[in-house]
Order: structure tokens, then sequence, then C-alpha cells
């Protein structure tokens, strides 16, 4: 469990002293000022206070928080008995401090059809969910929290009065545990009062709180906790601390830590279970991409049209359409494209999650780095190699003769992407700046679904969310599609101006007034985006390596060994340099330097001088009115 311990310190706001247990339970001293810190795999803790919960005030600083259970031994016991359960959550899970219907679920029976469709799908998807998340929680018998006997009156009631029993408000309990039937077949599940039915639920839920509350030595323990400091640079400096003797203890470990932002259900993961999980996840991304190679190389054979024409007699018939064949070849195989790669980014959203990622920027930067493999080899790789392939078929006499064909047919296959990123370009830039999905949702929905006035309010004010994880490889991905070719096909470099000032202009726009993003990741994406561009200096350099090599003189020898060899060498320095720049800036992405506390510090002593005399100027204000009314009062 992660345990949010927070403490107040009274006699010195600046002490940070944390103590933590090696192995055997042990009482310790801790007083935790407010800068977040979290701790995975720490020993184990209680969920609960035990008898000191409900303690407030001052008293707080002196209960002793008991941390045991950590040295280790019972996780190789547990790694042996339940090893082939690495996917599931642990028992009891982790609730999350957010209300309970906070801001999606507010409404019940009033729901938009964005929030249909999505409320839906996550109840389809929730029985396989529960293979992979523990539902092993402490099971109880809660105390009985209505009368049995109890009838509503409707006949005397008040509102009876005033309203019909029609007009009252009305919802569908989903009978099958699927949301989403309610507004397919309306007539399946059962309708409800919402009144009586929240009233119902409220009283429940009451009930099991406080039975939960009394009992919360019932929950089992968990493996991490949340530490707050009064400075920043204190939470940063403990974030590199080494914190235990016993490998993968007090790991994984970050600062900075929204609560909104926690993934609570990923929070008691152990280290060999995330391990685990990032196999099989970075298996099942590979076999995707794969998989995936099948359709995607199915568009590269839809723009060669012409030439398969050409080389195969059995397409004959087709001669006859060459012009129109030619614009099909130009813009199906690109718009076919684009409709297979919206279906990837939710698939990895889901994986990310399951892989064990406690944090949402963690996730984004995981949907990040999945993102861009997949669509650089699905996008660049399979889409250049199918080119060449399908186009020499019916030409390849020997094995031998593979390597000197696809050189020869590779450069064709910029034609595809001069019209992809012209499409791609244009398509999301007038997406982009028009907002047909928003434009819908805004005019026609709120007459069909919104009938309170906070409905109203809230469809006006609501602003579409970006998120990061699939926003920067799409981008990184031209980019390096333009790096690539910018050598063998130099008019790449045209398109891809074109691309990224289309791009800018509607970005800009869209950052400024229409989007808005929920999860922080604190620009780490942008250093990992430049990191990914890498790859495509790689590949250039490994292009032209193999064409230098390749190119033959009229004896048949190697006429650019020279030229392959500086190649070699670049590609040698741009790795280092790579290595140079990630261990130059790489301490800087997620930790604070004590040279930019200092001057923080510095900035909030001027702030505070210049409220002080602000303040100070204005109570002088206030006091020279309060004189001159007076001296005016005498003299009346």
């Amino acid at each position: 469990m992660r345990q949010q311990s927070r403490s107040r310190s009274r006699n010195n706001s600046e002490s940070s002293q944390t103590h933590f247990a090696d192995a055997e339970t042990v009482e310790t001293q801790i007083n935790i000022p407010p800068r977040d810190v979290s701790f995975g795999q720490t020993p184990d803790t209680p969920r609960g206070f035990g008898e000191h919960r409900g303690i407030k005030g001052p008293e707080l600083d002196n209960i002793p928080y008991r941390f045991g259970g950590g040295d280790g031994s019972n996780d190789l016991d547990e790694m042996k008995n339940s090893w082939w359960k690495f996917w599931k959550g642990p028992s009891g899970g982790f609730a999350s401090p957010m209300p309970h219907g906070y801001e999606r679920d507010e409404y019940i029976q009033k729901k938009n059809f964005g929030q249909m469709v999505t409320s839906g799908g996550q109840q389809i998807i929730a029985p396989v969910k529960t293979l992979f998340q523990g539902n092993e929680g402490p099971q109880h018998e809660y105390p009985p929290y209505i009368d049995p006997n109890y009838v509503e009156n409707e006949e005397n009631a008040l509102w009876a009065k005033y309203i019909k029993k029609k007009d009252r408000p009305t919802h569908r309990l989903p009978r099958f545990g699927i949301g989403i039937l309610p507004y397919i077949f309306p007539w399946i599940n059962t309708k409800v009062d919402t009144i009586y039915w929240c009233r119902e639920e409220l009283a429940r839920l009451n009930v099991e709180i406080e039975y939960d509350q009394d009992h919360s030595e019932d929950y089992p323990k968990m493996n991490s906790a949340f530490i707050q400091f009064n400075h920043q640079i204190a939470a940063h400096m403990a974030v590199q601390a080494v914190s235990h003797h016993i490998p993968k203890h007090m790991a994984p470990r970050m600062v900075e830590v929204s609560p909104t932002d926690v993934i609570w259900d990923n929070m008691s993961i152990k280290w060999w279970e995330a391990w685990l999980r990032t196999f099989f996840i970075f298996a099942a991304v590979a076999g995707m991409c794969i998989l995936w190679a099948i359709p995607v190389s199915a568009t590269a054979l839809l723009g060669n049209i012409p030439e398969l024409i050409r080389q195969y007699h059995w397409l004959g018939f087709l001669r006859g359409a060459e012009t129109a064949l030619k614009s099909v070849a130009g813009i199906l195989p690109a718009v076919v494209l684009a409709l297979l790669m919206i279906l990837p980014p939710l698939i990895f959203y889901n994986l990310a999650t399951l892989q064990g990622n406690q944090t949402g920027k963690l996730r984004e930067l995981s949907v990040q780095n999945y993102y861009f493999f997949f669509l650089f080899v699905q996008v660049f790789l399979v889409v250049s190699i199918a080119s060449g392939t399908f186009a020499t078929l019916a030409d390849i006499a020997d094995v031998t003769s593979i390597p000197g064909l696809l050189a020869q047919n590779l450069p064709k296959a910029s034609n595809y992407f001069f019209s992809y990123m012209i499409i791609q370009a244009l398509s999301t830039s007038a997406g982009s700046l028009l907002q047909v999905g928003t434009l819908i949702m805004w005019i026609l929905m709120p007459k069909l679904f919104d009938n309170t006035a906070r409905q109203k309010w809230k469809r006006n004010t609501s602003l579409s969310t970006v998120h990061w994880g699939t926003y920067f490889p799409t981008y990184t991905n031209f980019a390096c599609i333009a790096i690539i070719y910018s050598t063998v096909a130099p008019l790449i470099m045209v398109f891809a101006i074109i691309t990224f000032t289309v791009l800018w202009i509607a970005n800009r726009y869209c950052m400024l007034y229409v989007f808005r993003h929920t999860e922080d990741t604190g620009g780490l994406l942008y250093p990992r985006a430049i990191n990914q561009n890498f790859i495509g200096l790689y590949v250039m350099e490994l292009c032209l390596i193999g064409l230098f090599f390749l190119v033959r003189d009229e004896k048949n020898n190697t006429a650019c060994f020279p030229q392959a060899i500086i190649m070699i060498v670049v590609m040698a320095f741009t790795a280092i340099f790579q290595f140079l720049l990630n261990q130059s800036f790489g301490p800087l992405y997620e930790h604070l330097a004590i040279t930019l506390e200092d001057e923080a510090v510095l900035r909030d002593e001027a702030f505070e001088r210049a409220q002080a005399a602000r303040l100070m100027e204005s109570d002088h204000d206030d006091d020279s009115d309060h004189d001159d009314a007076a001296s005016r009062n005498t003299r009346g």
C-alpha cells in the first residue's frame, strides 16, 4: 500500500528527518514537512494508523509509525508461491483519494454522448481487466443500512403536490454490468427513481465507510509511502539518496508527485511483478508491430499499382485506367494508413497501465516510446521495404541481387511519403482549427442530452484534452522520415518544411485557445523526442553506408569505399555525441539543481518584501482616508 504520511513540525518548520527500519519492526519518529517524494517497495506499512487514527493537531507529530517486514525475506516466498499471478494487482487494491464520481460521472442520469461511449466501453472491458487487477480484498458483511420494512409513501409526499411521478428524474441500472446497454437497448435494464436510489446508496456507503474506518486493521499491508518536505530541494536530495541496503527496496522513487496524477491501482506492485509485466508488455508491443505490418504493407501495395500492372500480366485488365489509378495510388494509401493508425494509441494506453506505471507522467512516457517504435516500424520501415519489394519481385533472379534491387527502388518510396506528409499536415491542421467533433458536441448534443443549467455550463466551459504520449511521436516520426530521405530524395525537405510550418501554425493556436492537458509531464517528453530523432540520423547514416558499399565501377569493384568509411566514423561520432548529451543533461531532466533552488529562494524573499511593502502602502492609504473622513466629520 502506498501510505501517504503527512505531519507538521511544531518547533522547526525546516526540519526534515526520516528514518526507515532495516529488517525488524521498530518504532520510528518521523517529522515530515510538505514536499512530496514517493518511495516504492518500502517495508510493509499498515493501511490505517490503528489506535492513533483520528488524532489531530500537534499531537500528530509524536505518533510512532511502524515500518516492519521489509527485509525482503517474505518477498522470495511470495514470489515462489504466486509468481504466476504477476499480472494481478495486490489484494485489497488502493483506493483513490479523489471523490467518487469526480467530474466525469457527477450526474449518473444525464451524460453526453462522449461520456456514454467512454463509460460504456470501460464497463465492457471491465471483466477483462479483472483478470489483470487484483480483486481479493477483504470481504465483509456490513450491518444493515436501511429498514427492510420501510416503504416510501408517495401518495402523501410533498413533491406530489407540485409534480407528477413521471416527471421525477430516473435512470437505468445495468443488468449485466455493461453500462452502454441502457443507451442501445433501454428496455433491458431496470429503471429506478434517481432520488430514491441516491438516498439508498448514500445510506449504504455511509455505513460501509464507517465500518471500514473502524476496522482498518483488516486491510492488507502494502509496500509504498509518500513523504513530504518543507523545501523542494530537500525532496530532490532525498530521492537521489541510497535509502536501503537491500536491492530494489525503497525503489522506484519519484519526485514532484501530484495526487491527481497517481494511478492508485498500480501503487502496490512489487518490483519483480513490474519486471514481469514489462517483459510481457514489450512482447505484446513487438507482436503488434509485426502483425500490423500486414495491413500497412498492403497500403504500400496500393501506392505501386501502376508499377505492378507493368510487372504482372494478370493485372492487364487495369491498363485502361492509368490516370485514375495514379490518382488512387497517390491519395488512397495515405488515407488507409491514417485510418489504421487510430486504434494503436488506445491499445498502448491500456498496456502502459497494465505495465504498472504509478503515475500518469510515467504512463505518457511509456506510451511515447511504444507509439514511436510502432510508427517508425509501420510507417517508415514496412512501407519503405514493401514499396521496393513488391515492385521488384519479378526481377529477382537470385538472392544476391536483392540488396542492389532494394537500393535502386528504395528512393521510389519517397513518393509515398510526399503525399503522406502533405495529407497528414493538411488534414491534421484543418481538423485542429475547425474542431468538427467539438463543434458537433457543442451545437447538436446540448439539444439532445443537456437538460440542466449545470450541464450546459459545463459543456460550454470544458476544453478538449491533449495526450502528450501520442502527440509527440507523430511529429518525431515525420522528422525521422525527413532526415532519412534527405540524402536519397532531397525533395522531401521541401515537403517537410511545408508540413511542419502548417502544423506549427495550427498547433500553436490549439495550445493557446483550444487544448488543455490533465497530466503534467514536466517537459520530459521533449528530450525523449530529441533522442528519438537520433534514430533517424542512425538509419540515414546506415543507408548511406550501404549505398556507398553497393556502388560498383566498371571493374565491379567498390567505388566509394573511402566515403563508406567516413560515414562509419561519422556514425560513431554521432553515438558519442548522443551519449555525452544525455550524460550531461540527463540529471537535470528530473532533479532540481541546488543553484536553481538558491535563485528560487532569493526570488521568494524578494516577492515577500514587495508584497509586504504593498500591504503597508495599502494600510497607510486606508489610515489616511480614515483620518480625512474623521477630520471632515469634526469640522461638520
